[in-house]
């Protein structure tokens, strides 16, 4: 998995441990035949692995073609196009031009971007998630969230490092 500078083009990597312990909080058995959302998609190795875990779903968003394009062909080395759908869209602005609704949704936009105010408005007005998705926010530790987003209340944290993750579900009906 890849943390995506402040640039449009630069990418830094972010430790696997990162990555294994969204997918541990989760609980494998619990992606078989879900959808996936992977914002500020990057290498799109979060949705990639999603998929080896058995979603029947991985969307990759980001609004830089060449990242775009970079994971359409490493879906299509490892044989994963199929269940892969991809999107060159600012995610801030742009979810409208997704149609599904997704059972989990990774957020992680350049290290230093607080834009989880506006994704999570455009989840909600684009009914991309349903009452049981959950949200998982990587952010810097120094960036202070809220503990509700719309109808989404954070429901647990956990830190590593520099890095956080931040999980909301939604808690009205």
């Amino acid at each position: 998995m890849i943390r995506k500078y402040n640039s449009k083009n630069k990418l830094r990597p972010t430790t696997s441990k990162v990555q294994l312990a969204i997918f541990s909080m989760i609980g494998h058995d619990n992606l078989i035949d879900k959808k996936f959302l992977d914002l500020y998609a990057g290498t799109g190795n979060m949705g990639m692995m999603a998929i080896n875990y058995g979603v029947k779903l991985s969307c990759f968003v980001d609004r830089n073609p060449s990242f775009i394009s970079k994971i359409k062909n490493k879906s299509k080395e490892k044989n994963l196009l199929e269940k892969s759908k991809f999107l060159i869209a600012n995610c801030e602005t742009q979810l409208h031009k997704l149609s599904d609704k997704f059972d989990y949704v990774f957020v992680d936009p350049p290290y230093n971007e607080e834009p989880f105010e506006k994704i999570m408005y455009q989840l909600e007005k684009n009914q991309l998630v349903h009452k049981k998705s959950k949200i998982f926010l990587e952010h810097s530790n120094k960036i202070r969230l809220k503990e509700y987003y719309e109808d989404k209340m954070r429901i647990q944290t956990k830190n590593y490092g520099d890095t956080v993750i931040s999980v909301f579900q939604r808690v009205n009906n």
